[in-house]
């Protein structure tokens, strides 16, 4: 058993082994809701993962090359 938390729209934002004052509906460990919530955050963390590896030191130099070489190659360096 899960108890979810609704933002006022309605929407799953979170969801507990117990009761609290803010999540007291309960539902089954295998609800929709409960397993829609869980595709979303595994697939906002593999975008924020994708997203901080675009910003290593390294990818971030090799950009900066890359662009200077552009410029340099245009004349414009």
């Amino acid at each position: 058993m899960r108890y979810l938390q609704r933002d006022p729209d309605g929407k799953v934002i979170g969801h507990y082994a117990h009761p609290h004052d803010y999540a007291q509906e309960a539902v089954a460990d295998d609800h929709p809701e409960i397993l829609a919530w869980h595709a979303k955050r595994v697939a906002d963390k593999a975008a924020y993962m994708a997203r901080k590896a675009d910003l290593s030191p390294e990818k971030l130099l090799a950009r900066i090359a890359e662009l200077e070489a552009k410029l340099k190659a245009r004349g414009n360096g």
